[in-house]
């Protein structure tokens, strides 16, 4: 039944697919990947089954063989903002929080997570909760020893962070382009985007901390988090519309005259 099951969503996908960019996984070989990697899932909802499985069968054409280890490509065609082997950091946090739950999850986590923290892929180039991301594998997974053992890496990355963007009101700046926001209309400042992101890596340092015995590390970045959670709700919360808003800025070290949506 299982095979059945799966095998019919896949051969209407490849029928349906004209494959223009293959990577690890062709369409041909996306049957056997599946079966072997991916989670059943079966309902009384036909159109829920077809997006579940859709979004696995396009999950795959992702994952690229590189000679820093399989990594998850955001985009298939080669486009002229990505980084190395064409990789784009702005989705790692979604990348990781899918790989998670497939089978090969911990080898791939492991390989894409390296290539961040360890190789030539550069991690600040778009905003991301890859540490919180990170933290969500590392439980289901009871792998906390490999959060652990990049924990010099990921304080590292949350300073580096911290030097660049915090501003002189406890909150962090951020251009909307490097929110991936595409310069929307809500433009660059202290925005509800990256604040919250960093309010999750905080937290996923101050696990990992806890994990390593460390608890100084941990109480700072749980301090660290918890001062954010308080700006956040602070400045950035519109009351009357009950909406997170952004406060425009032009820089990290601009002034504002007042705090208001209006």
């Amino acid at each position: 039944m299982r095979e059945n099951l799966i095998k019919k969503y896949i051969d209407t996908f490849n029928h349906n697919d004209e494959e223009l960019y293959s990577q690890c996984i062709s369409n041909a070989d996306a049957e056997t990947w599946m079966m072997q990697n991916v989670p059943v899932f079966t309902c009384n909802q036909p159109l829920f089954e077809e997006v579940y499985y859709f979004r696995w069968w396009v999950f795959r054409k992702h994952l690229k063989a590189t000679p820093e280890g399989t990594i998850i490509t955001e985009f298939l065609p080669p486009v002229r903002w990505s980084g190395p082997y064409n990789s784009i950091n702005c989705a790692v946090g979604h990348h990781l929080s899918e790989a998670r739950w497939l089978k090969c999850g911990r080898e791939l986590i492991h390989e894409y997570v390296d290539f961040w923290f360890k190789g030539s892929g550069n991690q600040y180039a778009y905003s991301s909760w890859i540490i919180d991301a990170i933290k969500n594998y590392a439980i289901l997974w009871s792998d906390a020893e490999y959060g652990v053992q990049l924990l010099p890496h990921l304080v590292t990355f949350y300073q580096e962070i911290e030097t660049h963007h915090l501003t002189r009101y406890g909150l962090f700046w951020s251009n909307d382009d490097r929110d991936a926001m595409e310069c929307s209309i809500s433009g660059s400042g202290l925005r509800p985007t990256l604040n919250s992101y960093m309010y999750a890596n905080a937290l996923g340092i101050a696990y990992f901390a806890e994990q390593a015995g460390d608890s100084s590390l941990a109480k700072d970045y749980r301090n660290k988090a918890s001062l954010l959670k308080q700006n956040i709700i602070k400045y950035l919360w519109d009351s009357e519309e009950e909406f997170f808003k952004v406060i425009p800025l032009e820089d990290k070290d601009a002034q504002i005259a007042t705090f208001d949506f209006k």
